[in-house]
């Protein structure tokens, strides 16, 4: 499946729904709208239903916006897959980011918003900057993902 996102937007919730293998590659297109989304939104839904997996990069850029949000605005993985969910736990995203495997209390926010949903436009570019800081962000979190990620730390720092 080719990595595509979906948005739909009213008044102050927005639903992003998230299709294919997320990477590097499409880390920063979903940086990018879900920051937007946080402009005028109070509850942030990222549907993972159809969401194949996704690298350290990706879960980084998840973890790194959901600690750059304000206190009054919510982000909620939903439709998370059990592998995927052991993955993000793994690595702790659960201390930053409600993860369900269900809709949950959104259930009429779905029924609304889904049928809405438009592609974005995305440009699956590479971008140095937000895989360091994804993996810096995922590093800080704990001394076994500080671990996990030096390599790859090491080698900007090298640069």
């Amino acid at each position: 499946m080719t990595p595509q996102i979906l948005s739909a937007q009213d008044s102050q919730v927005t639903w992003i729904q998230y299709k294919g293998k997320g990477s590097f590659l499409q880390s920063s297109d979903l940086k990018s709208n879900l920051l937007e989304a946080a402009q005028s939104s109070k509850q942030i839904f990222l549907d993972l239903g159809l969401c194949e997996g996704m690298d350290s990069t990706f879960m980084g850029i998840l973890v790194s916006i959901a600690k750059s949000l304000d206190e009054e605005i919510s982000l909620e993985l939903i439709y998370v897959n059990k592998s995927l969910q052991e993955l993000m736990e793994g690595l702790g995203l659960h201390y930053f980011i409600m993860i369900k495997n269900d809709a949950g209390n959104a259930r009429e926010i779905e029924a609304k918003l889904k049928p809405q949903l438009e592609p974005v436009l995305t440009s699956s570019t590479l971008d140095q900057d937000n895989i360091y800081t994804a993996h810096q962000t995922l590093s800080d979190m704990s001394p076994e993902n500080a671990s996990k990620f030096k390599d790859v730390l090491d080698a900007f720092d090298d640069e």
